[in-house]
């Protein structure tokens, strides 16, 4: 399950999460499972984060930081602005 901190964190202010993950820079975010469907995830930095088998259906992840993320089994059903480079 996921880390409920990590993922409260995430769904709130998102400058106050990027300015989280600069200040935490050894913290992987663990939000394995966690119901993610519709946010607005626009700008986020999930490098390193655990995504396994979260829920990011609809959600939007338009120049997300995915660099060595695991979307293992992740939903990604209708994200959008979603790029693969």
């Amino acid at each position: 399950m996921a880390n409920s901190e990590h993922v409260n964190k995430l769904r709130g202010d998102l400058n106050d999460w990027n300015e989280w993950r600069k200040d935490n820079p050894e913290t992987r975010p663990d939000l394995r499972s966690a119901p993610l469907e519709g946010a607005d995830l626009v700008n986020a930095n999930l490098s390193g984060a655990n995504l396994r088998d979260a829920d990011l259906n609809g959600a939007a992840l338009r120049s997300v930081n995915f660099n060595e993320a695991n979307l293992a089994f992740a939903d990604l059903t209708k994200a959008k602005g979603l790029t693969v480079e």
